[in-house]
């Protein structure tokens, strides 16, 4: 059974299968998976599992929804792919062997049972590993770190039929050897390089944050509240929530993302900050 494995900074949180034909993911309590982060929108995205596999589909979000670095509206999910939503990684693990095959393999019938069934472990604010949430169906998470993963499941590939060998006549020269042409190497993904934001105003004048997350999320509660996303080659801005409106070189932005550049002035209630290239 096709399953995620969650991780904050590096650190395992949770192992959860998926065994619902569709599993929500979001920072509202009716999700499936909730991840209580502001730069995850409230319904953010949601695996969906059919016939044809499974795929990844973004519900709209603020900040995107990424695939192995890249932002993706829906695509079809391959063993060990990498989804990135705000800060944390959902590493997919589906170990059935279909990658070297044509995708005419059925799932076995029968109904799948309800993530809710039972007390789901909470990773909320404070929570310890291990501890349930009664009220809230699937799992949550929150910034702490919870327990190792569970062991994988053994899966075992089904049998395909072989192929025919051709039998050479006797006293026949054996046919010359075709130079197989090297694949093309992969071309290298566009990165973003080193940045980070400099306070230029307020309180901590000459402070520095460097955004060496996907998603960095800055503000004060309160107040104005803004996510910068590095997207590919590229970083981005938006407002998360807050009054007043983030400001950027002085405009106001609203949600849909906005292109930074090195020098770029963000105002958030009030402290100005500088955006930088390194």
């Amino acid at each position: 059974m096709p399953r995620l494995i969650i991780t904050l900074d590096g650190l395992t949180l949770r192992d959860v299968q998926l065994n619902r034909e569709r599993t929500t993911i979001g920072r509202r309590p009716h999700n499936d998976l909730v991840i209580d982060n502001l730069a995850v929108s409230g319904d953010h995205a949601a695996i969906l599992r059919g016939p044809a596999g499974s795929f990844l589909e973004d519900l709209g979000s603020t900040n995107g929804t990424f695939l192995n670095g890249r932002a993706v509206q829906r695509a079809p999910l391959q063993h060990q792919d990498s989804i990135d939503i705000g800060r944390y990684r959902l590493r997919y693990i589906d170990e059935v062997p279909t990658a070297d095959f044509e995708r005419t393999m059925l799932v076995r019938p029968g109904s799948s049972p309800s993530l809710s069934s039972s007390p789901s472990p909470s990773l909320a604010h404070g929570a310890t590993s291990g501890s349930t949430s009664g009220s809230t169906p699937g799992l949550t998470l929150g910034p702490s770190p919870g327990a190792d993963p569970t062991a994988p499941r053994d899966v075992t590939a089904g049998s395909f039929p072989r192929a025919p060998v051709a039998t050479p006549r006797r006293g026949a020269s054996p046919p010359p050897l075709a130079a197989s042409a090297a694949p093309p190497a992969p071309a290298a993904a566009a990165e973003a390089p080193p940045a980070r934001v400099k306070v230029v105003s307020g309180g901590a004048v000459g402070r520095e944050l460097q955004l060496v997350k996907v998603v960095t999320t800055i503000g004060r509660p309160g107040g104005a509240i803004a996510a910068i996303t590095r997207r590919g080659g590229s970083y981005t801005l938006a407002h998360v929530e807050g009054t007043p409106a983030t400001r950027l070189n002085g405009i106001e932005i609203q949600r849909q993302p906005v292109s930074l550049s090195s020098g770029d002035q963000l105002d958030l209630s009030g402290v100005v900050m500088e955006f930088l290239l390194d």
